[in-house]
């Protein structure tokens, strides 16, 4: 399981368990800050970092994505970065 399916299962979990409503939304945040990070501003130091443009990441993370699935993204990091 993966990506939606596993914010789900834990945001399932946290409901719950919890007592009240602070686990339930502190995990839909933790959820929301690493989606945002791994989908925005990684891409954006990735290519300033390296030289690339910033769009030409988000557009290689998108298509290797979109073709391979989480595999294909794990790839794109590695090539795109070490190019």
């Amino acid at each position: 399981m993966s990506g939606p399916g596993a914010a789900l299962v834990a945001v399932v979990f946290a409901a719950a368990v919890g007592p009240g409503w602070s686990m339930l939304v502190w995990t839909i945040v933790l959820f929301g800050v690493t989606d945002i990070a791994g989908q925005v501003v990684e891409p954006l130091l990735y290519g300033h970092s390296t030289g690339l443009s910033p769009f030409a990441v988000i557009v290689a993370a998108i298509f290797w994505s979109w073709i391979w699935g989480r595999s294909g993204s794990c790839c794109r990091r590695r090539s795109r970065c070490a190019s």
